[in-house]
């Protein structure tokens, strides 16, 4: 793409997310979903919540799974949560493993955008950080949380699946 488009992309960021769709759709047998994200980042559109879906699949050892019901899509790796997206009150939305010291730090640098995990019993709220998909917060912000949540939940492994999971991540 020369800088002529790149331009006008950045000046109707809606045709860049019409173009991304299409140019996903066209590719979608057999694609990569990590190359609509890199895609959509580059470009600037807002990613969906299939998106960021498809972004969490693109983890090794990540796998989809529904113990809450069909209105909740949970994502695992090894038996253990890394990311939930549901809908509320008809908003898409996402909570996310982490510390408690980067759950705090991402509620403090968000107020009012990222929550404790607003489903999850007080004690374990700390390690739950809960924000909706509606571009409040940039897709490099979301990213570097999925990022995060994945290496949390990896890290609590025992070390010879971690192991497996970093030798089918090369």
């Amino acid at each position: 793409m020369n800088r002529r488009h790149a331009r006008f992309f950045s000046q109707y960021p809606g045709v860049a997310q019409l173009v991304a769709r299409v140019v996903w759709d066209h590719e979608a047998a057999g694609s990569n979903p990590v190359t609509r994200t890199t895609y959509l980042k580059k470009y600037g559109a807002v990613m969906t919540m299939e998106d960021w879906i498809a972004y969490c699949l693109s983890k090794p050892g990540a796998y989809i799974d529904h113990p809450f019901g069909t209105d909740s899509t949970i994502l695992k790796v090894e038996k253990r949560i890394f990311a939930q997206f549901f809908q509320l009150h008809g908003q898409e939305m996402c909570t996310l493993n982490c510390d408690a010291a980067s759950g705090q730090f991402y509620r403090q640098a968000y107020p009012d955008i990222v929550v404790r995990g607003w489903h999850c019993p007080s004690v374990q709220q700390p390690y739950f950080n809960t924000f909706p998909l509606n571009g409040s917060l940039t897709d490099a912000v979301i990213s570097e949380m999925i990022d995060l949540s994945y290496r949390t939940v990896v890290g609590k492994l025992p070390k010879y699946v971690q192991k497996q999971l970093n030798h089918s991540e090369a």
